[in-house]
């Protein structure tokens, strides 16, 4: 961050504008350790105790202007709603330094779609079903989804970590839901390329029972 602060400002010196586009709520990185703070804060009073960077931060303050993007375009009207709701309750239970991050969530639905739905569901994590649960609970999802009309290309199942996807994309195969997910494009899932290697296998050892198993 210190290393683009001084082609900011000999840009900004040279009379030239910086273009730093981002979303504090949005901040996907900041489990990887994105530090959402150094855009969501340009334009204050950040002090340094190096005088090189606080002259440029003290340049930057100086050129900022801030521009809320307000009008949502992308989503469906029930889902632009959903989230100024969403926002608007958490703000009360947020801590102080992150409020700043959602001051400006309300977004306008002038150009928006109609329709849309949002769903929650909680499933406690206390019993030890829970893995199961979770599972049957996607599944049902799914194909209430594919009864009313949708497609399977028309739905994502996201996770926090590849092996809780990996466990889901698993179970969806094996109640014949088809999956399509950078585990599922590797060539040792593939059934066909399971059956040829077992195939190779037992040519060169008949009495192989896991090969002849497959």
């Amino acid at each position: 961050w210190q290393n683009l602060l001084p082609l900011i400002d000999n840009s900004l010196a040279s009379g030239n504008k910086n273009l730093v586009v981002g979303d504090a709520k949005q901040a996907i990185y900041r489990w990887r350790g994105g530090d959402v703070e150094q855009f969501a804060t340009i334009g204050s009073s950040t002090i340094s105790s190096n005088l090189n960077v606080q002259e440029r931060l003290e340049s930057i303050n100086r050129n900022f202007e801030e521009k809320i993007l307000s009008q949502n375009f992308r989503s469906t009207k029930k889902v632009i709603a959903f989230n100024n709701l969403f926002f608007q309750k958490i703000q009360n239970i947020l801590p102080e330094k992150l409020k700043d991050f959602y001051k400006d969530y309300f977004q306008k639905d002038e150009f928006a779609k109609e329709g849309g739905y949002v769903r929650l569901s909680k499933l406690e994590e206390k019993n030890e079903d829970y893995t199961e649960r979770t599972l049957q609970e996607i599944k049902l999802i799914i194909e209430d989804a594919v009864s009313r009309g949708y497609l399977y290309s028309d739905i994502a199942v996201l996770s926090r970590r590849n092996e809780n996807g990996n466990i889901v994309a698993d179970f969806l195969t094996e109640n014949n839901i088809p999956v399509v997910s950078s585990e599922s494009l590797l060539l040792h899932k593939n059934k066909q390329v399971q059956l040829i290697i077992a195939l190779l296998e037992l040519s060169f050892n008949p009495q192989n029972k896991p090969a002849l198993i497959k």
